[in-house]
């Protein structure tokens, strides 16, 4: 993983910040929680260390992945003040509401985000809500809502698949079966 990360410094001003962060979920998602906290932490030192360039949301994200949700829930909502029309930054405040335990605000969001009125979001807003019902323990809800974001144009992927949001639902025989590959 070093030698990859050490690479990616030649690649473009910032490459090694995305090569870290996604080199600690692949990390997480197979087991090697200790070594992803490494790579984040590494992750954080590199995006602190810019001296251009707004990287709040990077850095954001690095922390709810090493599961400092306090700092990444300050980020997050002060980004989406800055930017409410921004469904990430919307999407994010109530992941992490979940995560805290702050229910109430949690499923406020939720239902915020599955009535936006904006077209074309092809089914997006869906899936953030399935994270947020996922984070809940609502794992029949949660199965629903993706497959919603997925009839409406979310796309299947391998993000999709590391994704930690969904670790509830691994053991949960419909979302296998949702997530099992098909044809």
């Amino acid at each position: 993983v070093n030698r990859i990360i050490d690479e990616s410094f030649q690649l473009s001003a910032s490459a090694p910040g995305r090569v870290m962060f996604n080199a600690a979920r692949a990390l997480r998602t197979h087991g090697h929680k200790e070594v992803a906290h490494e790579v984040l932490e590494r992750a954080l030192e590199w995006y602190h260390s810019r001296i251009t360039g707004d990287y709040r949301y990077a850095i954001a994200k690095v922390l709810y992945w090493d599961e400092q949700w306090s700092d990444a829930q300050t980020i997050f909502e002060k980004l989406y003040q800055e930017y409410p029309d921004n469904q990430n930054y919307h999407g994010y405040t109530g992941i992490v509401a979940a995560r805290l335990g702050e229910r109430e605000k949690a499923n406020r969001i939720l239902e915020e985000l599955y009535s936006k009125p904006e077209p074309y979001l092809f089914g997006s807003h869906l899936y953030w809500c399935a994270r947020i019902a996922a984070i809940l323990g609502e794992h029949q809800r949660a199965v629903k809502l993706l497959r919603e974001a997925y009839g409406q144009g979310v796309r299947y992927g391998m993000d999709k698949l590391i994704q930690m949001d969904f670790e509830s639902l691994h053991e949960y025989q419909p979302y296998i079966e949702l997530m099992r590959p098909k044809g």
